[in-house]
């Protein structure tokens, strides 16, 4: 229960409906994670689950109508949604030229016109959130969805076959900022929040790192800051790891060095 400066009354957090909806949710993903992880569902298995977590987030909006979000665990419970649906049909996009940038709308169940649509969505929920609550305030995940959101729109700039819901590379890069100013909020918190900025910063051209710079103070990543990040990360941050044969498997950082320094060189 909180209550306003400006209010008598005390306001609930409906804080065991969220948990309970939460709790459904992973119930959800893990009955169909007995089968195959998320990212090798067959197109027939994707629809399936999306039905699923279509009916948990009709729910939702019953309990937590988006007209009228307000808390941040309550924006959390409408961004998980998107982002699994995201996580879940990204894989299956074909690429080809249909996943060219157009008007993303809710009507379209292609693989490439709900990862399109999601997007938008997701990136919408996390623009709300900043406007109500700004990013200072510790929110684990939020650093998680802002990550997602940086990383889907350096995918648009430098990755052309990826399916992108941004209409030109000035959206993809206002995203891009929107990502890296809520990291460093978030850093202020929890030192992951830190390395993730980096890891976005790293991985943008001079000329978009400049305009960025423009709005944004960012400092030098150097040789110190990737070796604190290298160890800070070494032992749990998680990496997806695409094999030969295409199959995605998700490790920690850990495990796989420890496999590479466990091979031998002899001949």
């Amino acid at each position: 229960m909180v209550q306003y400066p400006l209010s008598e009354q005390l306001t609930s957090l409906r804080m065991d409906q969220k948990m309970y909806l939460e709790a459904q949710l992973y119930r959800t993903l893990g009955e169909m994670a007995d089968s195959s992880p998320v990212e090798k569902q067959s197109l027939a298995d994707a629809f399936r689950l999306k039905k699923k977590l279509d009916e948990w987030f009709s729910r939702v909006t019953e309990l937590f109508d988006p007209k009228i979000l307000v808390f941040p665990i309550h924006f959390d419970l409408h961004m998980q949604y998107y982002y699994w649906i995201m996580r879940l049909f990204q894989p299956l996009v074909v690429h080809t030229a249909s996943t060219a940038a157009t008007a993303p709308t809710a009507l379209d169940e292609t693989p490439q016109g709900i990862v399109r649509y999601s997007q938008v969505m997701f990136e919408t929920l996390l623009r709300i959130y900043y406007l109500r609550h700004s990013y200072e305030t510790y929110d684990a995940w939020v650093i998680h969805f802002l990550l997602v959101l940086g990383t889907n729109a350096l995918n648009s700039l430098y990755d052309a076959t990826a399916p992108t819901a941004f209409q030109s590379p000035g959206d993809a890069l206002s995203s891009l900022l929107l990502a890296l100013q809520g990291l460093k909020q978030q850093s202020k918190n929890v030192y992951i929040a830190k390395i993730c900025a980096l890891g976005l910063q790293k991985s943008m051209r001079p000329d978009d790192l400049q305009w960025v710079q423009r709005f944004l103070v960012l400092k030098p990543v150097t040789q110190e800051d990737q070796r604190m990040i290298e160890e800070s990360t070494r032992c749990s941050y998680p990496v997806p790891i695409i094999s030969a044969e295409g199959q995605l498997e998700t490790r920690k950082l850990g495990e796989v060095i420890r496999d590479v320094e466990g091979v031998s060189m002899d001949l």
